[in-house]
Parts: structure tokens; sequence; C-alpha cells
């Protein structure tokens, strides 16, 4: 008995370094959505992004974007970067509503939204990058194939998460359809591995004429406790935002992780030959 109460210890504070070395910080944040030609859905999810990245930035003392209004939906990729600098692992929707900007034609709709958020940031962050990662290409008409090239700089474990436009993440690596290995340097890692029979599909949600969406990699350092982390989110198909990044959190020491970002955006064929 002794023997594995020993054994759960080491394991919680094996995997719950983030507890022990990471700041948490309750802070407000706001946006505003003036976007013409999208649905109330998008507003909002727009919205909601940019509110979260400046309650991270109010967290951090920094300034990534400089306004927390939003003009051009081409710009919500760039607020993935803030998320680079401390997770949200609770948030609470405190004001939402729509105003009108009514002199123009058709009125322009302002999404507000404001939410408090409890954010983690990282206290003795690891400097040793672990990867780069980038993509075939950033934007993408309906059904055409993303590839996203990783080059290591050190031995990792990597998970490969899409951000999409519904405001889910989903884990697309690992997978039943794929060995699960170690990357090592000297090597370019291609996702999906192009002698395998997956392909990773862009697609717009129905109804909608472009999508911002990004790819999210985490890599882990090359030891075997790392090997199997990603594991904790096979249980779901799909994370609310805020319900991924608290179980991260609760799982990993953040401040051994390497992540990227990724966004890109997907048009739908039909809106693509209306502009052009």
């Amino acid at each position: 008995m002794k023997k594995l109460i020993t054994i759960l210890i080491f394991f919680v504070f094996l995997f719950n370094g983030s507890l022990l070395q990471a700041k948490r910080i309750k802070v407000r944040g706001e946006a505003e959505v003036r976007i013409a030609g999208i649905t109330p859905e998008e507003g909002w999810i727009i919205a909601k992004r940019r509110a979260r990245a400046n309650a991270v930035e109010k967290a951090c003392g920094i300034n990534i974007v400089s306004s927390t209004v939003v003009k051009d939906g081409t710009l919500i990729g760039e607020y993935l970067a803030a998320f680079s600098k401390g997770l949200i692992i609770k948030e609470k929707i405190v004001e939402q509503k729509t105003n009108w900007i009514k002199n123009t034609i058709p009125p322009i709709p302002v999404y507000k939204i404001v939410i408090e958020a409890e954010v983690a940031i990282p206290e003795n962050r690891n400097l040793m990058r672990l990867f780069k990662a980038e993509l075939n290409k950033y934007y993408f008409l309906d059904g055409e194939e993303a590839q996203i090239i990783i080059t290591p700089f050190n031995n990792a474990y990597i998970g490969i998460f899409n951000i999409t436009a519904e405001d889910k993440i989903v884990m697309l690596y690992p997978n039943p359809y794929m060995p699960y290995e170690m990357i090592t340097p000297g090597k370019k890692y291609i996702f999906p591995d192009p002698d395998t029979s997956v392909r990773l599909k862009i697609k717009t949600i129905k109804g909608h004429k472009k999508d911002t969406e990004a790819f999210f990699i985490i890599g882990l350092p090359g030891d075997k406790k790392y090997k199997n982390v990603f594991d904790v989110f096979k249980s779901k198909n799909s994370y609310q935002f805020t319900e991924f990044f608290k179980l991260l959190f609760e799982t990993v020491d953040i401040n051994v992780i390497t992540q990227e970002f990724l966004p890109y955006s997907v048009e739908a064929r039909k809106a693509h030959k209306l502009s052009h």
C-alpha cells in the first residue's frame, strides 16, 4: 500500500508542475466586432476570441494587438499570438450585447463582449525550442488539402490540434490511423504522412462564405514520461476552448511546452467565384 501511494504522489508532481510553477491571474477581457457580411454566430465567436486575447494581454502585461475593436476578419489569426504567452483556464461572459452603426448602408452590427477570465502564465518557461512548424499554404478553397511541415530542433513528442471556426478544439494527432513516434532533429515531418491514406481536407462551415481557423501544435520534451500525455484528449471528439486549456494545464507542466499556432482561412468556392 505504501508503494502505491508513493507512485501516485510521483505521478501528480510529474504531470502537474503547472500547478506549482504557473501564475494564475483573474482579469477581464473585452472586444467589439464591427464586420459586415457575417452571421451573428461568426460575430460572437470572433468577439470572444479577441476578448480572450485581451484578457491574456492584460494578465501578462503585453500588447500584441493594439485595439480591442475588430474591423477585419482576416486579423483573427493574429490574436492567437497572445495565447502563446498564457492559457485561459476559466472564463465567464459577463456582458454581451449587439449595437448597430446606422450611418452606413446597410447598417453594420457591433458585437460587444466582456469576459471574466483566469489566465495561467508560465513562471519558469524552458527557452529550448523543440520544433518549428509551417503550412503548405495559408489560404484554402473549400475541399483543398492542408499539410503541416514540422522541423524538429530537439527530440520531442507532439500533439496536433485544430481550433475550428465553431470555437472547438479537435485532436488530429495522435490518431488511430497513424503510428505515434518521437520526432528527432535532422528530418522534416509532414502531417498527414503522404505514405498513409489520411488526408487533411479544409472546409468551410455550411452557410459560411469564409472561415478563419488554426492548427495548434504542442511539443513536449522527448522523455518517455511525456510519450502518452496526449492520451488524455482521446476521451472526447472535441473540446470547448477553455475546457481544453484547463485540461492541458492540469495534465502537464506548461513551462516545458513548445507551442505553435498556424492560422489559415478557407473560402467557399461559390463565394470565391463571385469575388473574381
